[in-house]
């Protein structure tokens, strides 16, 4: 049976934007099934896992700046706006050898740009200039920001938080694709590689485990206001921070990239 919060990916594009429209306006959040095929799940993880390698871990990666390089970082502890304990590798545009990534998650951001009403424009957001960055407003630029998080085995976790941010696009709609998925009856294959924890939501004062429902190419999306995080990934196995174990996910946000 359907959950509150899915929509399934079998009509138009029309049809299927007023159905994800609905959920987000009644639950803040809403799980896309079957959005990606398989093929393309196993291609994104594949770039994903080319791109990772153990002594490329930095612990701070600066200010975001247009042009930058790509980076692998680790957050480990409370020196960060939520408290943490997760691996990042970034995708920028303009770096070239993003191009067939970018090729197979465009869906994911035309999709969320419809649902949010922006327009892109080469690789910037030129109207969505809502965000107030205080004193450095009129340095940046909006563009999307890609990156892959990972939630190591044995310890992975984010602290409950919500993603309405100044260095945010104000009013865009967070999306989130899963590349790992949690062991259970629905889940047993290759995509299967953790058995505790994982993402949830708070509705209606609970604690919603999305992540219990998620399965292979499913799509999540979500309002920013809404407070979420990540129980910890395989608390009684050992730690595995040199492998990308755990929980991977592709998350996309438009942020700012400074000049």
């Amino acid at each position: 049976m359907i959950k509150f919060f899915e929509v399934k990916n079998n009509c138009s594009q029309r049809l299927l934007i007023e159905k994800i429209q609905r959920k987000l306006r009644i639950y803040s959040f809403c799980l896309v099934k079957n959005f990606n095929t398989e093929k393309t799940q196993s291609r994104l993880s594949k770039i994903v896992r080319s791109r990772y390698q153990y002594n490329n871990d930095i612990r701070v990666s600066g200010k975001r700046k247009i042009g930058s390089n790509d980076y692998q970082r680790v957050d480990l502890g409370d020196s960060y706006k939520n408290i943490r304990f997760m691996r990042v590798i970034s995708f920028a545009e303009w770096n070239k050898k993003n191009k067939e990534f970018f090729e197979l998650v465009n869906p994911i951001i035309s999709l969320r740009n419809k649902l949010s009403k922006i327009e892109k424009i080469g690789m910037y957001y030129p109207k969505v200039d809502k965000i107030q960055l205080r004193k450095e407003k009129k340095n940046y630029f909006l563009c999307d920001f890609v990156r892959m998080i990972q939630y190591p085995k044995g310890g992975g976790f984010l602290i409950r938080h919500n993603d309405y941010d100044e260095q945010y696009g104000k009013d865009v709609v967070a999306a989130l694709l899963p590349l790992t998925t949690k062991k259970n009856k629905k889940n047993s294959g290759r995509s299967a590689t953790y058995e505790k924890g994982g993402l949830y939501f708070i509705h209606k004062n609970k604690k919603v485990m999305i992540d219990d429902y998620v399965e292979n190419g499913d799509l999540v999306l979500f309002n920013a206001k809404i407070d979420h995080g990540v129980n910890t990934i395989d608390p009684h196995k050992k730690v595995d921070i040199a492998k990308l174990s755990g929980r991977l996910t592709l998350n996309f946000s438009v942020a700012s990239f400074y000049k």
